[in-house]
């Protein structure tokens, strides 16, 4: 006696492998989105090196920020480390050219307490050539 045993139809499974294939590469397209960044460009090459090429120097004094940037790149603000590990952005004419100077009253950025660090922020530009700001957290001035 021969028993039919019943399985899925082809199609069925054939519809099934390619929703299974539609949704893995939905999840990998989502978590590439994530991982990888558009990169930001400043005088054609990747901000991140641009960085390097930093030349600020910052000192503290009652309350008061005096910023010195060398002959290097253009900073256009700066964000300042609490102590208590805070980040304020101090954006009302905390940019500094080169071979420029500017001071900046810490009442203006609404920080309160000593300044641990300043971080210069960069401008550049994405792909699409918006402006975009890129923060050089590595190379932070520590107070």
């Amino acid at each position: 006696m021969l028993v039919e045993k019943k399985g899925i139809s082809p199609v069925i499974a054939t519809v099934l492998l390619i929703a299974i294939v539609i949704i893995i590469a939905v999840i990998i397209f989502i978590w590439a989105g994530k991982v990888i960044q558009e990169d930001i460009t400043k005088f054609g090459s990747s901000i991140k090196t641009e960085c390097g090429n930093v030349v600020l120097s910052a000192s503290e004094l009652s309350g008061t920020l005096s910023l010195s940037n060398g002959v290097g790149v253009a900073v256009s603000r700066v964000d300042l480390k609490m102590d208590d590990g805070s980040i304020v952005s101090c954006d009302s004419n905390s940019g500094v050219g080169s071979a420029e100077s500017t001071t900046i009253t810490l009442s203006s950025c609404g920080a309160s307490g000593n300044v641990e660090s300043v971080i210069p922020v960069l401008l550049g530009e994405k792909s699409d050539g918006s402006p975009a700001e890129y923060s050089c957290d590595k190379n932070a001035i520590i107070l």
